[in-house]
């Protein structure tokens, strides 16, 4: 048996026996999270979900100039999905988000 898989099974899921695991497919939580959250929290920035709809807005955001980057591209639907403000140091992204403002606006 080679190490590699030897490594694998030795991460076999015990629900599926011929699924391995590997470490990128864990969520890993910090014992912070909660603080993290609360503190998040109270400088009015909401946590959201992502839908169906923001991961759609998302990947067309990929392919439309101009072309962001996965975070931004995810960023941005979420605050037109929220009615929120888009903050940014990033100018492309705020370009981005004046650009499609405009044309909601229209």
């Amino acid at each position: 048996m080679r190490s590699s898989d030897a490594d694998t099974a030795s991460t076999q899921r015990s629900d599926s026996p011929s699924t391995p695991v590997r470490a990128r497919d864990r969520i890993v939580r910090s014992p912070r999270e909660p603080e993290a959250r609360e503190a998040i929290s109270a400088i009015g920035i909401a946590i959201v979900p992502l839908t169906a709809t923001i991961a759609e807005r998302a990947a067309a955001a990929r392919v439309k100039p101009p072309r962001l980057r996965p975070p931004d591209a995810i960023v941005l639907p979420c605050a037109e999905e929220l009615d929120g403000e888009l903050l940014s140091y990033d100018e492309r992204l705020a370009q981005a988000s004046r650009t499609r403002e405009r044309k909601r606006d229209q």
